[in-house]
């Protein structure tokens, strides 16, 4: 980054109203630019300019620490148990079934992020996910054909994951969701 002397006036409005409008302390009715050249304090400061090439390295730092974390996150999702949610029920053309919950994994509380389950045959909507270990808040959402979403009724679901479960572990829900119909 360059380094840029500026130098500026710190202005009271209030002093340069009197002087525009001839109110001095004085008596006298000095002409304006003088008025206002008398209560412009002048005062030079450093200013950072930045480059291009300075915003450019700075998003390259940026992204290789965001790739480092995803590698990161990457590697701990292989060690995290599977959870596998099931909702059986028919469902209108372009409805599916949601799962909403706390974690990131289930869109943080947002049924726009959160995933959607899989259709399979028997009407049968399975939702198969890694989950970090620790305890989660979720509800199943279901998107109407329109895009508005239809919460569960009830209060919200708990799922409870050890942190000694593996990779290996796979932990299945069947919910009957109660809908407020």
């Amino acid at each position: 980054m360059q380094s840029m002397r500026v130098q500026s006036c710190i202005v009271d409005s209030r002093a340069v109203h009197r002087a525009l409008h001839g109110f001095t302390t004085r008596g006298g009715y000095p002409s304006r630019v003088t008025r206002l050249a008398a209560i412009m304090e002048p005062q030079t400061r450093t200013v950072e300019v930045t480059r291009r090439e300075d915003v450019m390295k700075l998003y390259r730092q940026m992204e290789t620490k965001a790739k480092a974390m995803i590698a990161l996150d990457e590697m701990q999702v292989s060690t995290r148990p599977k959870v596998r949610i099931t909702v059986r029920g028919k469902l209108g053309l372009g409805e599916c079934w949601k799962v909403v919950g706390s974690c990131p994994e289930l869109g943080r509380m947002q049924p726009v992020v959160a995933p959607q389950m899989s259709w399979s045959e028997g009407d049968v909507w399975v939702f198969e996910c890694a989950i970090r270990p620790g305890s989660h808040l979720f509800k199943v959402v279901l998107r109407n054909h329109d895009g508005v979403y239809v919460w569960e009724e009830g209060p919200d679901r708990e799922l409870t994951l050890a942190p000694e479960l593996g990779p290996d572990s796979t932990l299945a829900l069947e919910i009957n969701p109660k809908m407020p119909w």
